[in-house]
């Protein structure tokens, strides 16, 4: 983390990705905040909640900024970046021309 969140300011940052299991995981990565569910958009909803009350929490008690900028276990960023490599996996188009077929067009279009 480049830039380190004080009481005052800074920025969390959320994940959301399905588990494979019927579920989703969200998270908060300031935070180490984790929730799981089977509702997507209830997950997003309580992670949102649950990061809410940890921030004022620990600004209202003074607890400590380093609570404001932790990070997720290694294993659930692994997870996450497994995901996003999978989904841009999926998006990538990969197709294959046979050359005759190109030099057939080129023929047609010079006659």
């Amino acid at each position: 983390m480049s830039n380190k969140n004080t009481y005052k300011k800074g920025v969390l940052n959320f994940i959301l990705y399905p588990t494979g299991e019927g579920t989703y995981l969200a998270a908060c990565r300031e935070l180490c905040l984790i929730r799981e569910g089977k509702d997507h958009e209830l997950v997003k909803l309580q992670i949102m909640a649950d990061a809410k009350r940890y921030f004022l929490n620990v600004c209202e008690h003074k607890l400590g900024e380093h609570l404001l900028n932790q990070d997720l276990p290694k294993e659930i960023i692994r997870e996450f970046n497994a995901y996003r490599i999978k989904k841009i996996n999926e998006n990538f188009q990969k197709w294959i021309t046979d050359i005759k077929d190109i030099l057939q067009t080129k023929t047609k279009c010079h006659n």
